[in-house]
């Protein structure tokens, strides 16, 4: 993968407090629930679940779900650096916004009703239920949104900026990718590239904004389906770690690409872990 193009627009990444970026993702993760319940409520079901799914947007700095409506002509967007739900015509120009610091469940829900009211859309549709959980509850349990360190919104921002720009730049010349997309559930951004052999069916590439096992955001090659590791070796990577413990896989921690403030860096460091992971995979597998 050639990283000339990437660097140019890589936003670089600073090293702020882990712990920092951990309460603004689980309220980000919160938030984008919103995006998913409105699929749900609205959207064309998919039989994959892909209705739910969020397309990173780089103008608007955010996550973008799929349209919906009657005609199909409106969709729900977050940003996440100004911490907004955004209601988007088709083309992605701005109907209304709604900021979300120091709002709780019930001001939101006002909001999104109000507008499906406008855009003619029966508002007692519209249903907080899921098929899955999530561990992020503070709003939903009747907190609300908190803002208290506007740049970690910003930093959680840039890095789905960088994974969504990195990722699309590695599938622009495969065949057997999906779309970069975010999904709400575990708030991971990623493609799936489609092997489809016995031993490797698929390979996984993305980053995580963070979880209980990791509070820093970092990359991740993984596969499916998951090997005996006892039956496998995998060759050392360069850069990032193999992780046997819950899934099987390599991960670049965000400390270890925040240790120079330089976008080459970065980006170089990202597009290598990416590259020799895969490849490791492929070799061990195939």
């Amino acid at each position: 993968m050639n990283t000339d193009a990437i660097v140019k627009k890589w936003r670089r990444l600073d090293p702020v407090p882990f712990e920092e970026i951990s309460k603004a993702r689980d309220f980000t993760h919160e938030a984008i629930q919103f995006l998913a319940n409105t699929a749900i409520s609205f959207a064309q079901k998919r039989e994959d679940d892909s209705h739910t799914n969020c397309e990173w947007s780089r103008s608007l700095k955010a996550f973008v779900g799929n349209v919906f409506g009657e005609k199909s002509n409106i969709c729900l967007g977050l940003n996440i650096s100004e911490f907004k739900l955004m209601l988007l015509k088709e083309n992605w120009t701005i109907v209304d916004e709604f900021l979300l610091k120091d709002k709780n469940l019930e001001n939101v829900l006002s909001w999104l009703k109000n507008n499906f009211e406008i855009q003619g859309l029966e508002s007692n549709r519209f249903t907080l239920d899921k098929h899955y959980e999530i561990t992020a509850r503070t709003v939903s349990e009747g907190g609300k949104f908190l803002v208290e360190n506007e740049q970690v919104f910003q930093e959680l921002s840039d890095y789905f900026a960088n994974a969504d720009l990195i990722l699309r730049a590695y599938i622009s010349e495969l065949t057997n990718a999906t779309p970069v997309r975010c999904w709400p559930h575990h708030f991971d951004i990623a493609t799936l590239l489609n092997i489809g052999e016995e031993k490797l069916q698929s390979i996984g590439i993305g980053l995580s904004p963070g979880d209980s096992k990791n509070p820093e955001p970092y990359f991740y090659v993984t596969m499916w389906p998951y090997p005996n590791i006892e039956e496998v070796s995998f060759a050392k990577i360069p850069v990032g770690n193999w992780n046997f413990e819950g899934w099987v896989g390599t991960s670049l921690l965000a400390s270890e690409i925040v240790k120079k403030p330089d976008e080459k860096f970065q980006c170089d460091v990202v597009v290598e872990f990416i590259d020799k992971s895969v490849k490791a995979i492929k070799d061990a597998l195939q």
